[in-house]
């Protein structure tokens, strides 16, 4: 008898207790990935950065808080704003307790002193310190990491939930197993493989003009692209906008993620890169009796695609010599 109601305690108490089931707990910001978002900007858009994070309900609404952080609600599709953002902060205790903080820089409580729609406890953020246990959570997410739970540590059986009408807006915390279980599943913004969203570079030609059997200098014509553009294959808008632009945004996130493969230094290129795509058409001399390879330095991160102003030459001549440097000085507008 003894031994039954020990095994209940340890089971009772253990740090996995009421978790859902294959789950595993959130113990670093890494696990994240899918739900980092940069800072709020202009712009009125997703965008990249790991500041914060952004959670989706199964209603495909981002839950936002209420102007004055008293509630939380998920009505929106695209309401980017900045107050759909939320830092996690990994608490001292260890193990997978974390604090939320909202834009405003209050921490989310579980409240149940508040009357919600459905008469359950709500959300809300009040306090700009920690002070109980209401407002220290729990994070677990499934395997794939695109599937994120928030169960409150005072009550390991409530679980942050969005409310199964989306008319209703408000995001209560209720029992797990009060609404269908995909009412307290979160989703991040970035669809992919982790490895899609692993900055890569390379390098692409754009032109290429075979002058070895001429004696006149050559010309070899095409279009300049530099800058960001992005695939937008969520139904969400992905922002290359100010955030994207600035040092603290793309530029900062992509410049740290990437192992070059080609030797560029991206935190070094000019703002061009970094600024939203434009196409210039320009001719690149070519010399006698020489074959002139020109290449442009690409860069890949998730959605977005970084065409660098920085290009190198591949120059053969007849003799068979080989040369390759820098050639963005010897371009010119046809």
């Amino acid at each position: 008898m003894h031994n039954i109601f020990a095994f209940i305690l340890i089971g009772l108490f253990a740090p996995g207790f009421g978790a859902p089931q294959g789950s595993v707990p959130v113990t670093s910001q890494k696990q994240l990935w899918r739900f980092h978002i940069g800072n709020a900007d202009a712009s009125g858009s997703l965008n990249v950065g790991d500041d914060k994070i952004i959670l989706i309900s199964h209603h495909e609404k981002l839950v936002s808080a209420s102007n004055d952080d008293l509630f939380l609600y998920n009505k929106c599709s695209n309401c980017v704003t900045g107050y759909e953002r939320y830092e996690v902060t990994f608490l001292p205790e260890g193990y997978n307790r974390v604090s939320i903080k909202t834009a405003r820089g209050k921490y989310l409580e579980r409240h149940p002193e508040i009357v919600c729609v459905y008469g359950n406890n709500c959300v809300k953020g009040d306090a700009l310190s920690i002070t109980n246990d209401n407002q220290k959570w729990k994070m677990y997410i499934n395997v794939n990491e695109d599937t994120l739970w928030i169960q409150s540590e005072k009550n390991h059986f409530k679980y942050i939930t969005a409310h199964p009408s989306a008319e209703k807006g408000k995001v209560n915390v209720a029992s797990f197993d009060h609404y269908d279980p995909s009412y307290t599943e979160f989703h991040g913004w970035k669809i992919g493989t982790k490895e899609d969203w692993g900055a890569i570079d390379f390098w692409v030609t754009v032109c290429s003009l075979d002058n070895t059997q001429s004696s006149g200098e050559g010309s070899c014509k095409y279009s300049e692209t530099v800058g960001t553009s992005v695939t937008n294959e969520h139904s969400y808008t992905i922002s290359i906008g100010t955030e994207v632009t600035v040092e603290g945004g793309f530029k900062k996130v992509f410049s740290a993620s990437v192992t070059s493969s080609i030797g560029m230094e991206w935190s070094a290129t000019s703002s061009k890169t970094w600024s939203l795509e434009t196409t210039i058409e320009v001719c690149a001399a070519v010399p006698p009796h020489t074959k002139v390879i020109l290449q442009q330095a690409v860069g890949k991160y998730g959605p977005f695609n970084v065409k660098a102003n920085q290009f190198q030459t591949i120059e053969k001549t007849s003799s068979g010599a080989r040369v390759s440097y820098d050639y963005v000085k010897q371009l010119r507008a046809c």
